[in-house]
């Protein structure tokens, strides 16, 4: 198959060495190849397997499994004898192709600084804010955009600064998306991210026809009600090029619970930055909660059995150590 590359600003080509239905999977060979779009695989003249050798590779073949949906901007221009008969084993979800042979064409060139696309962009929730809360001209510039540590996030700012974006990924922990129906405005727009944030309703699903191009939507600990929404929407989408993967989908009683508990962020944020809770440590932490639901019963001169059992309870419902 071939694809465009914005990374070598012209088309390259890939063949399927083989696929796993138990996995659903392909398995994808890069070949060393660039140039105008390809009408057949006569186009492509003598072409061999994309070799890498630059950064920490080592003689390794650019050979990796995807989700064996072909993305909708690939095109089938035929086949060649299999290239290779070894399985990938390497895995990765969305399709790059093209970003390994324009690394390696540095690499080949004596290159050796370190490489950043200055079309990607990585900064903060609180980053996005600042931005965004004075006027400004759009960033159509700004291909890739990747938000962290979203604690509440205007996606009608975010979409009108940002025009052209490629690629959107937007994390938090149990943040807030706010108008996240502007991300319809998005049209360019072909993959899709979104982790662990909130305030989405079924009215703000992105909509196949506002977003004709996107090839890969990945949502993870949303709102029940948005995932729906975004499963009707999408999954007939996937014969013609989207990889849809909806999972942990959340509902109102579940994020009620976990977005006003104040144990979730002292200790699972605590243990993600050292990882020093263990198992010695997992029972002294349930230790101490039984001290204080005793000190409490003391001081209040009641029995407090169910409570110390909620408490215990709504700890390991939501902690992740």
């Amino acid at each position: 198959m071939a694809a465009f590359s914005e990374s070598l600003d012209a088309w390259t080509a890939a063949q399927i060495t083989g696929l796993n239905p138990d996995w659903q999977t392909a398995g994808v060979l890069e070949l060393d190849w660039s140039g105008p779009e390809p009408a057949s695989v006569a186009d492509l003249g003598e072409v061999s397997p994309l070799m890498l050798t630059h950064a920490n590779w080592f003689d390794s073949l650019s050979h990796c499994n995807y989700e064996w949906v072909l993305p909708r901007s690939y095109r089938v221009i035929g086949s060649l004898p299999v290239l290779c008969t070894e399985p990938a084993q390497s895995y990765s979800i969305g399709w790059r192709l093209g970003e390994q042979l324009a690394l390696q064409r540095r690499w080949d060139r004596g290159e050796r600084t370190p490489w950043s696309d200055p079309r990607e962009l990585s900064i903060t929730g609180a980053d996005v804010d600042r931005m965004t809360s004075e006027p400004a001209e759009p960033r159509p510039d700004i291909r890739h955009l990747r938000v962290t540590e979203v604690e509440s996030l205007d996606c009608q700012r975010l979409a009108e600064r940002f025009t052209e974006l490629r690629t959107l990924s937007l994390s938090g922990d149990l943040g807030l998306l706010v108008h996240a129906s502007a991300l319809n405005r998005l049209a360019s727009l072909r993959q899709l991210w979104i982790t662990d944030l909130f305030g989405m309703s079924a009215a703000d699903a992105l909509l196949p026809e506002r977003v004709p191009t996107l090839e890969l939507l990945y949502l993870c600990s949303i709102p029940h009600e948005y995932a729906v929404a975004m499963r009707s929407r999408w999954r007939p989408q996937v014969a013609y090029g989207t990889y849809v993967d909806i999972t942990a989908a959340r509902r109102p009683e579940w994020i009620a619970e976990n977005r006003g508990n104040p144990l979730r962020h002292c200790f699972n944020l605590l243990d993600r930055r050292t990882e020093f809770i263990e198992t010695v440590e997992r029972e002294e932490l349930f230790a101490a909660l039984d001290v204080m639901v005793s000190e409490a019963e003391a001081a209040l001169g009641v029995r407090l059995e169910s409570v110390a059992d909620m408490l215990a309870a709504g700890v390991d419902a939501v902690r992740d150590w």
